[in-house]
């Protein structure tokens, strides 16, 4: 990724390159006109700070060329480099997820030189390519191995839906129980409550309870979460009608 770049300004003493997604900017020395910046993205922005600490941008004229070796390339890429410069090259575009380079998005997402917002686009990517697969075991691996507290920040509804659907019960349940579920459909949630229900063995917990409760005030439960609430629902029965 390493590039030639010359401008005529002989009072130009350091090449700042800021690529949005990474969180620090790169300075390189400039001597004589002449630095050697790393790039790896064709939307990354380069200034030019002289002797006084003085940026430019638009004003400065300048000569780029790229030196890498592209059987470097290869060679980073076969050897799974996780350098975020490499990483940012191979992600080919917020857009560009596929089965090819999946592993690249998976280290992004836990990248700390990658920025906050950056990482959660590359999350909800992550979360919608893993909902659209056929591949249901691929899908589970990626469920049961993720950080919940990251992904609930980037789409809670989602996950909890993909977390159910493949029946992974334990982990929806603490997100239940920590961030609350609103907005995941009724039949997620009383498929959730059921296999909740079943197995902690009808056992009495106030946050099943207040979960059979809501499922069935909105007119959506099955025999299990209608055994629950005759054994453990204390309260007023209007209050489920």
């Amino acid at each position: 990724f390493t590039h030639r770049l010359y401008c005529d300004r002989t009072d130009i003493r350091s090449v700042i390159v800021r690529h949005e997604p990474l969180q620090e900017e790169a300075v390189y020395p400039c001597v004589n006109g002449l630095a050697y910046p790393q790039i790896y993205s064709e939307d990354a922005v380069i200034f030019f700070q002289d002797e006084k600490k003085r940026r430019y941008e638009a004003t400065i004229d300048y000569n780029l060329r790229r030196l890498f070796d592209k059987e470097m390339l290869e060679a980073c890429r076969q050897e799974g480099s996780v350098h975020p410069g490499f990483l940012l090259d191979q992600c080919g575009g917020l857009g560009g997820l596929s089965e090819d380079n999946l592993e690249v998005f998976l280290k992004i997402a836990g990248s700390d030189a990658f920025t906050p917002a950056y990482r959660s686009k590359v999350r909800k990517n992550l979360l919608d390519y893993h909902g659209s697969l056929d591949d249901a075991g691929q899908a589970e691996d990626f469920l049961n191995s993720l950080d919940v507290d990251d992904y609930v920040a980037v789409d809670k509804i989602q996950l909890a839906e993909l977390l159910i659907s493949h029946g992974i019960y334990e982990r929806a349940c603490d997100i239940y129980c920590r961030y609350g579920l609103e907005g995941v459909s009724l039949e997620a949630l009383v498929r959730l409550c059921s296999r909740w229900i079943l197995s902690r063995e009808f056992e009495e917990d106030e946050e099943i309870v207040a979960l059979a409760a809501h499922v069935f005030a909105r007119g959506k439960y099955d025999e299990a979460i209608l055994q629950y609430l005759l054994l453990h629902y204390m309260g007023p029965a209007s209050d489920l009608f």
